[in-house]
C-alpha cells in the first residue's frame, strides 16, 4: 500500500486533502501537523479509528522548491522555507514531494477568522476592481493530491 505524507493536516487545506485521500483513494495518509491556531483536530474527527489514517502531532520539514514572485512580507516568509525542504526530502531519503502554492482557498474547515467565513465570499471588500481577488474551493486542490 502506497503511504501520502500530508503536512499541516488538521488545518483547513490539509483537512480537506486528508479527507479527500481517504475517501477516494486506497493510500495510507501519514498526517502530520503542529497544531497552530489553524490546525483543529475536530477536522479529523470522523476519521478517527480509520486504519489508513495515521495522525503525527509534530512539525514537519517538507517544501517545494519553484520561482516564486513573493509580493509581501508574509509571502517572502512563506516562500524562503520551501527550498531547504524540498531539496533535503528527494535527496536525502529519497522521498517524492508534492507541494502546492495557492492562496485565496475556501471550503469546509475553514478557520472562522478568514474572509469568506467572516461573509465576504467574493473576497472584494473594500478593493478597487483591479485588486479583486480569486478562490478557489479547495476540495479542487484536494483532487490534485489524488
Amino acid at each position: 500500500m502506497w503511504s501520502i505524507l500530508v503536512t499541516g493536516g488538521a488545518g483547513f487545506i490539509g483537512a480537506n486533502s486528508v479527507h479527500f485521500l481517504i475517501a477516494e483513494t486506497p493510500v495510507q495518509v501519514i498526517d502530520l501537523d503542529n497544531l497552530t491556531y489553524a490546525g483543529n483536530l475536530e477536522t479529523l474527527a470522523p476519521l478517527r479509528g480509520q486504519a489508513r489514517h495515521v495522525f503525527r502531532p509534530r512539525r514537519p520539514r517538507f517544501a517545494e522548491t519553484a520561482p516564486y514572485a513573493p509580493n509581501s512580507s508574509y509571502a517572502a516568509s512563506k516562500a524562503a522555507a520551501d527550498p531547504p525542504g524540498a531539496s533535503l526530502a528527494p535527496h536525502l531519503w529519497g522521498l517524492p514531494v508534492l507541494l502546492t502554492n495557492c492562496s485565496n482557498n475556501y471550503g469546509p474547515y475553514q478557520f472562522p477568522e478568514k474572509l469568506i467565513a467572516a461573509g465576504d465570499p467574493e473576497g472584494d471588500a473594500g478593493r478597487a476592481d483591479s485588486d479583486l481577488r480569486g478562490w478557489r474551493q479547495c476540495a479542487g486542490l484536494a483532487v490534485c493530491y489524488g
